[in-house]
């Protein structure tokens, strides 16, 4: 089975927008890892967060949504 094509790609830094979470301070957060579950339409994207400074796993659907692009290597 051939991986999904994926919005974004490991060392891409991403943002989450304000407007979508009730911190007042947007949260930059690089793609550390992508992986891919058992069917075509399952992968999660592993992200560091800088201004938390954790690190979280989220669905692909969510990412895609609700992340934007901010720069790729």
């Amino acid at each position: 089975m051939k991986a999904p094509s994926t919005k974004f790609k490991i060392g891409d830094l991403i943002v989450f927008p304000q407007d979508v979470r009730i911190d007042p301070e947007n949260d930059y957060g690089i793609v550390v890892d992508i992986t891919f579950g058992n069917n075509k339409h399952a992968y999660y994207y592993h992200i560091h967060w800088a201004i938390e400074g954790e690190a979280t796993v989220e669905d692909w659907d969510f990412a895609e949504e609700k992340y934007l692009l901010v720069s790729r290597p």
